[in-house]
């Protein structure tokens, strides 16, 4: 399992606590979209930008077809 989350908890994880520190930053005690976009937008964050797919990936099942 580990193959298919390429590191999406640890992202998550990094994510909640970049914005935690910008919360203390900013000198608030809550963590609203302005802290989460200000991690974001730092340059180690925006090269996962190529790795978003352009579509949603939709998901069908083949084997359900009515008889």
């Amino acid at each position: 399992m580990d193959t298919l989350s390429e590191g999406t908890l640890r992202a998550v994880k990094n994510l909640c606590v970049g914005s935690l520190i910008e919360a203390v930053r900013d000198q608030t005690k809550t963590v609203d979209l302005t802290q989460v976009n200000a991690v974001l937008m730092q340059p180690h964050w925006r090269h996962n930008v190529q790795d978003e797919p352009t579509q949603p990936v939709v998901h069908t099942n083949q084997n359900l077809r009515s008889k």
